[in-house]
């Protein structure tokens, strides 16, 4: 997994309306060895996405190291 903090949020179509737009800062990049592992760490994925002060947290990290930590930790938990 390969994440991309932007310094100004670019806009996405809203996948579950196209017509809406949203701004992104935070862009996550998957590439799973395994595919049955996939269902499993989407879910866990999609959980993280709903705790908006980690997302703020992950965003406000200066160092890749820090931003690291923090969602491994994330993760793990």
């Amino acid at each position: 997994m390969a994440v991309g903090v932007l310094e100004k949020p670019v806009r996405f179509a809203n996948m579950e309306n196209p017509k809406v737009e949203i701004e992104v800062s935070i862009i996550f990049m998957l590439a799973l060895k395994n595919a049955h592992e996939q269902p499993a760490f989407l879910q866990k994925l999609a959980g993280l996405f709903q705790d908006k002060e980690l997302l703020h947290n992950l965003a406000s990290k200066t160092s890749t190291s820090a931003t690291y930590q923090l969602l491994l930790s994330a993760l793990a938990g």
